[in-house]
């Protein structure tokens, strides 16, 4: 049985979501970034990462300095690195 299930934007071509810390992050084909509770699905916020390029790889995230840091690729070669929120 699922444990819960949320609706984001995900687009045409899913990228697998990237699991960390309690965090849920997905991320649409069209780079809209949407960062869930592990817990309960809950939108913890959201973000449009690129203007509209697409992005093709999973979310990488790392710990620095104590915040989670989601970095997005588009495929225009363009890397954006996010403040939670």
């Amino acid at each position: 049985a699922a444990r819960w299930t949320r609706d984001v934007p995900a687009g045409r071509f899913p990228i697998p979501p990237t699991v960390l810390d309690g965090r849920v992050y997905v991320c649409s084909n069209r780079g809209r970034l949407s960062v869930l509770a592990a817990s309960d699905g809950a939108v913890q916020w959201e973000h449009q990462a690129t203007p509209g390029f697409y992005v093709m790889a999973p979310v990488a995230v790392r710990d620095i300095g104590g915040s989670a840091v989601p970095f997005v690729a588009g495929v225009d070669g363009t890397l954006v690195a996010l403040r939670g929120e």
